[in-house]
């Protein structure tokens, strides 16, 4: 009798313990979870202050990108005028990279009066650099030349090609796409972002 005791007494502790450690991990999930809710939150001075750059992640700042273009001029990136931004970057050793180009110049005539197009060389997947760039020219594409030559995007940030990102009006990511895109979802993503500018921030994988 005093065994069964001693066991009800064991059990009546052991499940109290469990529930305030269930209490304890709710409340730091909760803690978390309220944070990373509140990094989707567009900031609206997000461009005007300085903004601490670790990652691309849906709801982060982009900084300023200080590009160059087939000239060696210096190209700012913020110069979107109050329009939504697609950031695309590729490489000539990228096959889907090219395929995607050719769809994007197409959108880019379509849509640059109300999209402001970032088509990005990135350097740090490109084998060669001078065939590429040259590579480019013979295309004709209609969206400039831009080089990324400041290393403000490195590995840490974009780990593969191609990398698309929808930006919103204030510089805040609002939809990211790590390799290929579909083009049909595209278009109708680009379409969106024109008729509603608040898109809600989503992530593909």
């Amino acid at each position: 009798m005093k065994s069964k005791l001693i066991n009800k007494r064991t059990l009546f502790i052991m499940i109290t313990t469990l529930m305030l450690l269930g209490l304890i991990g709710g409340f730091i999930y909760a803690r978390f979870i309220s944070q990373e809710r509140s990094i989707l939150v567009p900031i609206k001075s997000c461009v005007k202050k300085k903004p601490i750059f670790h990652k691309f992640e849906v709801g982060s700042c982009i900084p300023n990108l200080n590009l160059l273009n087939a000239a060696q001029e210096k190209v700012s990136s913020d110069q979107a005028d109050g329009k939504p931004t697609l950031l695309y970057f590729w490489s000539s050793n990228c096959d889907t990279c090219k395929k995607e180009l050719t769809f994007l110049n197409r959108k880019y005539k379509e849509q640059h009066q109300q999209i402001h197009f970032l088509i990005i060389h990135s350097l740090s997947f490109e084998p060669n650099a001078t065939l590429a760039k040259k590579w480019f020219q013979q295309q004709h594409f209609s969206f400039p030349y831009l080089v990324n030559k400041f290393q403000t995007v490195s590995h840490p940030t974009i780990v593969g090609l191609p990398t698309t990102f929808i930006l919103d009006q204030q510089n805040v990511i609002q939809h990211k796409m790590n390799g290929p895109f579909n083009r049909q979802q595209m278009g109708q993503l680009l379409q969106t972002i024109i008729q509603d500018k608040k898109t809600l921030p989503t992530k593909h994988p």
